[in-house]
């Protein structure tokens, strides 16, 4: 492979400074100690040629940069053309694009990887775009959380009333709420009040009550319903009503019953073991506008307990995803019943989250396979692997306004 780098700019622009002569030669050093293979620089300046020289790259001159050819960088072709002319034996090339000052050696050994990996005939770099050109109708927002507690059928105290139950100890901070003690406990500020008293428990009361084992361990004793299999706590107004129940087969499963008539509902449901929280819904769940109510089983195996989040679908007509807009390709489709489906995913869309991934080619990098010829712009997606690298280390500067930016954005990057 050769990384081939076309260096082309114009007079008294940026790259025409002292301070953009000072980022090539920056370029020049991340890559003449970290690159993947042989450079080449092509360039109608001689004095970048030169420069080149004394970092061991070859150089290679030409009069013009010829046409542009965007996405590619500017004189790509004459550079692939110029290379070609050779005598040397070209495999596969790896074009840099030098604008972009955030490339180095570990972003082009990723890229390297990836094309060894695919039998596509070009790779291209791709950044998520910085706002989703996919827009719909519907949003989401948080209706309504709760913590559901499951109970603990293995380690039940011996003082509890037969129809009270206990749940699987969680962590609790009791030092931040001043109870230095172990003991039985009322809470008297709601689900995460202060100002804790130790009772005498008498299971006469109808009251939950709090158990401190330890500094950070805590249960909760309460009055068992039919068939409850767990505690649940919940804060503000209880738009939604939320159930833990045990089913015949000893699987534990979720209801969530709506208490007023309301849009369409989204449930997701996230496990929690002792402090830990996981980031990832195991279950998901629709309720349409006309349901009352909707079952979610979940297993209750290794986890303390789980949070439910309950989201409202609002529908606020200010963007539109509907078939008669649906560009060529795209990842997609709407359903019979109306409905829009990622094509990826076939979850139906109802906010971003469920958006099918979209890219924008960035320009930094491209890798053609040996005897490839730079394709056209409109096959380009028809032939390109894509290798996605991150905002944060795409840019191209054509200013100085552009290198002030490069240098905010180098520093919330070494920051990270």
């Amino acid at each position: 492979m050769i990384i081939l780098i076309p260096i082309f700019y114009d007079d008294q622009c940026f790259w025409d400074t002292v301070e953009g002569r000072n980022m090539l030669v920056a370029l020049f050093e991340r890559l003449a100690k970290n690159a993947p293979a042989r450079i080449v620089l092509v360039s109608d300046r001689s004095e970048i040629l030169k420069l080149g020289q004394g970092f061991g790259f070859d150089g290679l001159p030409v009069t013009e940069p010829g046409p542009e050819e965007s996405p590619f960088p500017v004189g790509t072709d004459v550079s692939l053309k110029a290379l070609n002319g050779t005598q040397q034996a070209v495999g596969d090339v790896l074009v840099l694009n030098f604008r972009n000052p955030m490339m180095g050696g570990k972003l082009l050994h990723q890229a390297v990887r990836e094309f060894g990996r695919t039998g596509k005939e070009v790779l291209a770099s791709v950044v998520p775009p910085r706002d989703h050109p996919c827009q719909i109708q519907s949003c989401l927002r948080l209706a309504q959380t709760v913590v559901v507690h499951l109970e603990d059928v293995d380690n039940r105290p011996d003082w509890l009333p037969d129809d009270w139950a206990v749940t699987r100890s969680f962590f609790h901070d009791w030092e931040y709420e001043g109870v230095k003690q172990d003991g039985i406990f009322h809470r008297e500020k709601g689900l995460y009040g202060v100002a804790n008293k130790a009772v005498d428990f008498e299971g006469d009361s109808d009251v939950p009550v709090w158990i401190r084992t330890s500094a950070t361990v805590a249960c909760i004793a309460y009055p068992r319903g039919d068939g409850e299999a767990g505690f649940v706590r919940r804060t503000g107004f209880p738009m939604y009503g939320v159930s833990c129940l045990w089913q015949p087969d000893g699987s534990v499963s979720l209801r969530v019953e709506r208490k007023v008539s309301g849009s369409r509902v989204n449930i997701k449901v996230y496990p929690y073991s002792m402090g830990e929280v996981s980031t990832k819904a195991v279950r998901a769940h629709d309720m349409i506008e006309n349901s009352v109510s909707g079952i979610i089983p979940v297993s209750h195996e290794g986890w303390q307990g789980f949070l439910v989040r309950v989201f409202e679908v609002i529908e606020s007509g200010m963007y539109d995803l509907s078939e008669m807009f649906r560009p060529a390709g795209a990842p997609w489709f709407v359903r019979g019943d109306g409905k829009t489906v990622n094509i990826e995913t076939n979850a139906i869309i109802q906010g971003r989250q469920q958006m099918p991934g979209v890219y924008d080619v960035d320009g930094s990098l491209f890798i053609l396979r040996k005897g490839s010829s730079l394709p056209a712009r409109n096959r380009l997606l028809d032939v390109m692997h894509p290798v996605v690298i991150e905002q944060c280390y795409s840019m191209h500067l054509e200013s100085r306004l552009d290198f002030l930016q490069f240098r905010a954005k180098k520093r919330s990057v070494a920051n990270a």
